[in-house]
């Protein structure tokens, strides 16, 4: 949730940028809205947002997730917030998911330890699931929307002496990204750990992106402007067998 595609750098996200160089890189990919439900219904049904409200009160779900259902895949859906909050997913995306897990309970304090979690409890789905039937896994991170890295979590841009708050915040959203890209880390090691990454198409993207007034404009947050920064996101697909690309155009 929130990751703004110039946040995909070596210093900020160093495991989603080495994904990436071995995947097909979109850089010109922007969200289908500048908040998490616009953003989340583009994603899922290839769709304008302007569709949510027929889609969501029909309780419809978007074929990809009628096909999933129907060829027997195992659903491994884990969001950091509730999926009937923000995106409301259990009324569009999830919707229809029998026994869909509604909220992640955790141990650990604030959206960071939400997202900690959140990536525990899929490592341990693994586990239990069957090996024979193929599975979708659907990581939903909380951390840099909330601008909540852990505490104590090492900046990952100096915070100079004087800055404005929005500074500030822009600092902790790259800390918070970090943070997240970091748990990425450990979701790809695993995989390669049970020899699955080869098998296994890995899609890294996001519902929108965040502003922190870089503009002078007074934009800040998401759902705030349809502007470059609250709508450009990454989008990361590996896809074995297939070769590294950049895509360039829209």
């Amino acid at each position: 949730d929130a990751m703004r595609a110039d946040a995909l750098t070596p210093a900020v996200a160093p495991r989603m940028v080495e994904l990436a160089q071995d995947a097909i890189r979109f850089d010109a990919h922007y969200s289908g809205g500048n908040s998490s439900r616009a953003g989340m219904f583009s994603i899922f049904y290839g769709l304008p947002a302007t569709y949510w409200d027929a889609f969501g009160s029909l309780t419809r779900p978007p074929v990809l997730m009628d096909l999933f259902q129907r060829f027997g895949y195992q659903l491994g859906l884990f969001a950091s917030v509730p999926v009937y909050r923000a995106a409301a997913l259990d009324r569009t995306a999830l919707a229809r998911v029998p026994n869909l897990r509604l909220q992640t309970v955790s141990p650990y304090p604030g959206s960071s330890g939400s997202d900690r979690a959140v990536t525990e409890e899929w490592l341990d789905w693994l586990d239990r699931r069957d090996p024979v039937r193929p599975f979708f896994g659907f990581l939903y991170y909380d951390a840099a929307v909330a601008i909540e890295p852990p505490d104590n979590y090492p900046l990952v841009v100096p915070i100079p002496p004087g800055a404005s708050t929005q500074a500030r915040r822009s600092a902790r959203f790259l800390t918070a990204v970090h943070y997240v890209d970091s748990l990425l880390g450990q979701v790809l090691d695993d995989l390669r750990r049970r020899k699955l990454l080869e098998r296994t198409v890995v899609i890294v993207t996001s519902d929108h992106g965040m502003e922190f007034d870089e503009n002078g404009l007074g934009f800040t947050n998401h759902g705030t402007a349809f502007s470059e920064l609250q709508m450009h996101t990454p989008l990361v697909v590996r896809w074995p067998g297939r070769p590294p690309e950049r895509i360039a155009h829209r």
